[in-house]
């Protein structure tokens, strides 16, 4: 065996026993979905907000997202840390790592917990979603920016 095939066997068998390899160490319902590891930098701002899911990731299918119509962020803070608000969207939400999306279907209405860095690339991941009653009415409005005080503007 040469050093070539040696080592990429190396790499296989040290890819697959970490648990990087298809499906691998990734919860229920997220197995080959692309989910993102999150910066080890603390968040420059974290939000909880209820949504509808629009589309689910789809594995073998990069194009697909978890893509979710949100409720609107009043306290939502642009990258220079000013609340401008943000009005209920349609967004993609990347799941990080241990992120499951197990049993949630297109149209259930979930309470997600997303958190923003900045400076990295993708800029949010969806840290946690928690199904929501069937009967949850969603409320999609535009957006009324906190004031510095903590009243709306």
């Amino acid at each position: 065996m040469n050093s070539n095939t040696t080592m990429t066997l190396l790499l296989a068998v040290t890819l697959t026993a970490g648990g990087i390899g298809y499906g691998c160490g990734q919860p229920a319902g997220t197995q080959g979905v692309k989910t993102y590891a999150p910066p080890t930098a603390t968040p420059d701002a974290t939000y909880t907000t209820r949504a509808g899911i629009e589309q689910l990731p789809e594995a073998g299918k990069p194009q697909t997202q978890l893509r979710c119509h949100h409720e609107a962020v009043d306290d939502f803070k642009n990258a220079q840390g000013k609340v401008v608000g943000m009005s209920a969207m349609v967004m993609d939400f990347p799941p990080a790592k241990g992120v499951s999306l197990d049993g949630l279907k297109v149209g259930d209405k979930v309470l997600m917990t997303w958190s923003v860095w900045w400076e990295h690339t993708p800029n949010w991941l969806a840290m946690k979603i928690v199904k929501l009653p069937d009967d949850t009415v969603l409320e999609f409005r535009a957006k009324r920016p906190i004031a510095a005080e903590g009243t709306p503007k």
